[in-house]
């Protein structure tokens, strides 16, 4: 059979066959309110775990969770908008104040931008959506991760666009972030952006997984292969 049919559902049966359960773990899912992000909180909250949804628009998040059906009561929403440090902190916050394990960190929010723009913490606004945000959310919920051991995971839902992607490390022009010494702005720069980000959370998850994997918790990096979804513009998808 292709691997093309392989969808969420099928590859949590197929672990289920062979021992794996997901049920009394829990989950934290970034961008969890469409795409890829929804299906696999839909999947895992289906396949017995809790589902925490780390979205940017609560009100998308509840409506999301709605649509899973029988599994709603293992769900929960909070709200997390990734262009904002503050955001980030106050999302840690609140989740550690549910008292709960943690046992898979999913950083899947993203977004593909269609403007150059900085976030309110002065960085180029894919730069901290996708890198940035999710380092620090990691760095947040290190010792809930380490404590919910001994398998616990951070999964970065990378691309395999990552192979066009270029590091442009800070210095003249880029103070904080890729892409920042010009305001022009096209597809092919934005495209550029997203490379880039993809290329850097590869980066980080490998420089990181040492540290953390000596604490108990494993690092991935994965490509979620194509799908169809909305474009993840600024507007619609972290």
């Amino acid at each position: 059979m292709s691997f093309l049919s392989w969808t969420a559902s099928r590859v949590v049966e197929e672990a289920e066959k062979r021992g794996a359960s997901l049920r009394g773990r829990v989950v934290v899912v970034t961008g969890a309110s469409s795409g890829v992000g929804e299906e696999s909180a839909r999947v895992l909250a289906k396949a017995g775990a809790t589902v925490v949804l780390a979205v940017r628009d609560v009100g998308k998040g509840e409506a999301c969770v709605k649509r899973f059906g029988d599994v709603q009561g293992q769900c929960r929403v909070l709200r997390l908008d990734l262009a904002s440090l503050a955001s980030v902190r106050g999302f840690a916050k609140e989740f550690l104040a549910l008292d709960l394990p943690l046992h898979v960190l999913m950083l899947n929010g993203g977004m593909f931008a269609d403007k150059f723009a900085l976030t309110e913490d002065g960085h180029e606004t894919t730069f901290q959506v996708h890198v940035v945000a999710h380092h620090y959310l990691v760095k947040l919920l290190e010792d809930k991760l380490a404590a919910s051991g001994p398998d616990s995971r951070v999964v970065w839902v990378s691309s395999a666009g990552h192979v066009l992607g270029r590091l442009a490390f800070p210095g003249a022009g880029r103070p904080k972030g890729f892409l920042q010494d010009s305001p022009a702005w096209s597809a092919s720069r934005g495209m550029a952006a997203y490379a880039q980000a993809k290329l850097a959370q590869l980066v980080i998850g490998r420089y990181t997984s040492r540290a953390l994997l000596e604490r108990g918790v494993s690092v991935f990096a994965i490509h979620p292969g194509a799908c169809l979804q909305a474009c993840p513009s600024r507007r619609a998808r972290h």
